[in-house]
C-alpha cells in the first residue's frame, strides 16, 4: 500500500497504527478529527506527501513528528491542532495556506508549537498566507532565501527568540 485514503481514519479515536512498509502518502483529510494512542503520531520516514487536511483537527496535547522525506505538504494539512507539539523536519519547499494554521486562536488561545530543524528551514522558498497562523515558535522562522507570497502568514503568532528579518525578504 502506497497511499491512505481520502478520510481513511477520520474521527477514529485512540488509533495505534502499524504503517504500511511502502506508504509514501497520506490522502485528504485521512487523520482529521483522529486520535492517536499516548497521544505521539510518528508520521514514516517512507512517506513524502501529506495531503490538505491529512492530519487537521488533532485533539490537544498530541506531539506530531514529521520526517524529513516529507517533500510536499498541503494547505490545512496540520491546521486547527489545538495545544500540539509539531517537530518537523520536512524537506518542503512551499507552505501552502494554513498549512499549520489554527483558526481558534482567539478561543483556546493555544496553537502549535512549532520546531522547525534548521535544515527544514533553509528547504522552505514560499510560504502563502496564513501558513503559520496563531503558531508559537521556538526559533526565528525566516530565512534569507524565504519569500513570503502573501499577507497574514505569523498572524497571531508568538515568537520564544528574537525574530530577525532578513534585508532579503
Amino acid at each position: 500500500m502506497e497511499a491512505l485514503g481520502e478520510k481513511a481514519f477520520y474521527y477514529v479515536p485512540n488509533i495505534d497504527i502499524i504503517w504500511p512498509r511502502q506508504l509514501k502518502t497520506l490522502g485528504t483529510s485521512c487523520f482529521q478529527n483522529a486520535s492517536f494512542k499516548d497521544k505521539i503520531f510518528d508520521i514514516p520516514n517512507t512517506v513524502s506527501t501529506i495531503n490538505n487536511y491529512a492530519c487537521n483537527s488533532l485533539p490537544s496535547g498530541h506531539t506530531i513528528n514529521v520526517p524529513s522525506s516529507v517533500t510536499k505538504i498541503g494547505q490545512y494539512c496540520f491546521g486547527n491542532c489545538s495545544d500540539t507539539i509539531l517537530n518537523f523536519d520536512g524537506r518542503v519547499k512551499n507552505i501552502p495556506y494554513c498549512a499549520f494554521g489554527h483558526n481558534n486562536y482567539s478561543v483556546t488561545g493555544k496553537g502549535h508549537k512549532l520546531n522547525f530543524t534548521e535544515e527544514a528551514l533553509n528547504t522552505i522558498e514560499t510560504i502563502d498566507g496564513s501558513a503559520f497562523r496563531c503558531c508559537e515558535f521556538a526559533s526565528n522562522p525566516l530565512r534569507p532565501t524565504m519569500q513570503l507570497n502573501s499577507q497574514h502568514t505569523f498572524y497571531y503568532c508568538l515568537f520564544n527568540t528574537p525574530v530577525v528579518v532578513p534585508k532579503e525578504i
